[in-house]
């Protein structure tokens, strides 16, 4: 996959500096060496995801993975920074086995006050790096995390609500209106569950970013 990837590189590039190992190497360096708390990438491989991110969860790191699409958004946190939290805020232990995924999933209702259509897609997590839930927000090319600040001996400031991090890969072409309501749908969803959180009425701290694939004139 990524057959355009090749394009990139100038006549005479040797193929070894084109593969996924060489260019792993250097996506690693480059992201690591920023040290950010949170990460969000675009373009993942669900296939191949376990593998290709491997380092970020030998660096401590959880994540999350969109639920559908040949190019997923990925969205990365600092385990000793940041949990992820249910909609009420509490927050849901990390846990890494494969074993407790699916009794995870019995424990974790994530519900919005809406209808069926317009109801939040859960996400499965990635059974082979450390993860802290196996359902995020998964909307139309954006993924929603909310993660809580752990402070310095680890644990959440319960009086705070959590960050909510959009994880956006909009459409790309002339589809200006479909990237809006994008953004508009991600929004909505921070919304309804801030709303029915414990710090509903209150301010939803929200970052948005990723590939907003703006045509120059145009989000």
């Amino acid at each position: 996959d990524g057959w355009w990837i090749y394009k990139m590189y100038a006549p005479g590039t040797s193929h070894a500096c084109t593969t996924w190992f060489a260019r792993s190497k250097i996506l690693s360096e480059l992201v690591l060496r920023a040290d950010a708390d949170v990460v969000m990438l675009q373009e993942c491989s669900a296939e191949s995801f376990a593998s290709d991110f491997g380092f970020m969860a030998a660096a401590g790191y959880s994540c999350a993975l969109h639920a559908k699409g040949r190019m997923r958004p990925a969205t990365f946190w600092k385990q000793q920074r940041f949990a992820y939290c249910q909609p009420d805020g509490t927050v849901v232990p990390a846990r890494g086995s494969v074993a407790t995924a699916a009794a995870l999933s019995a424990e974790i209702e994530l519900s919005l006050a809406a209808d069926n259509e317009d109801a939040a897609r859960p996400t499965e997590a990635t059974e082979a790096l450390p993860v802290d839930l196996d359902k995020v927000y998964s909307r139309d090319r954006t993924l929603l995390t909310p993660l809580k600040l752990l402070s310095d001996d680890g644990q959440p400031d319960t009086d705070a609500p959590p960050v909510y991090f959009v994880n956006a890969h909009l459409a790309a072409g002339p589809e200006a209106p479909r990237r809006l309501r994008q953004v508009h749908e991600a929004l909505e969803t921070v919304r309804k569950v801030h709303g029915a959180s414990a710090h509903a009425g209150g301010p939803a701290p929200c970052v948005v970013a990723g590939d907003f694939n703006s045509q120059g004139h145009s989000a």
